[in-house]
């Protein structure tokens, strides 16, 4: 294990006493009721679709290739373990690397793994973190004199795939969305509300 090479704050905690191979069922129980002691369910983890092999490079999303981990010198389920889902891009998580109960890595992080594939195992439910709109009715007359019934606004969404399709980006839509009808004073009826329908809102919800 080249320790030397992890970048940026990285805890490492590592055991090596036996080298017998777990399942992936057997090393997610481990990772819930032993890593995390329990504390899993507000949290989100993804698993590697295979094992990764000894000494895999796995790099960091979003703050160049100069930040990565690298996997032990046996093989080993990775597991992605979120722990502030509803962050933006920079978050507290984990990249855990697991044979067996004897044998796994701990690796804190600071942003998601450019790694393909990664299986959900536990998501939570998108929550939208309600912006404060105090302000929002003095500043709608002075920006919305020469709004018409022809603007409309695309909204586009990050997580290009669904193993990276975060939920801060469903908040960060949703708080688009109110800025544009309740500052701008766009329409609802006009096809921005086919974003309302995209994220399954009904419309007597305020979103």
């Amino acid at each position: 294990m080249k320790k030397g090479n992890l970048l940026g704050c990285a805890m490492l905690v590592m055991c090596q006493l036996s080298l017998a191979q777990v399942s992936r069922d057997s090393a997610y129980d481990f990772l819930k009721t032993t890593i995390l002691n329990g504390n899993w369910e507000d949290k989100e983890i993804c698993v590697s679709p295979n094992l990764v092999p000894e000494n895999s490079i796995i790099t960091a999303l979003g703050i160049g290739f100069d930040t990565f981990a690298i996997s032990p010198n046996y093989k080993t389920w990775f597991f992605y373990v979120d722990e502030e889902p509803i962050s933006q891009w920079h978050r507290k998580c984990k990249y855990v690397f697991i044979n067996d109960e004897n044998n796994f890595v701990i690796i804190d992080m600071t942003t998601p793994p450019n790694y393909t594939g990664m299986i959900p195992l536990h998501t939570i439910t998108p929550r939208f973190i309600e912006a404060d709109t105090s302000s929002w009715k003095k500043r709608k007359k002075s920006k919305n004199k020469n709004v018409s019934a022809n603007d409309h606004a695309v909204i586009i969404s990050g997580g290009y795939c669904p193993e990276l399709n975060y939920t801060h980006y469903w908040n960060n839509c949703s708080a688009i969305y109110n800025t544009l009808k309740k500052v701008y004073g766009y329409n609802e009826d006009n096809p921005l509300d086919e974003l309302r329908q995209l994220l399954k809102i009904p419309r007597s919800e305020t979103i």
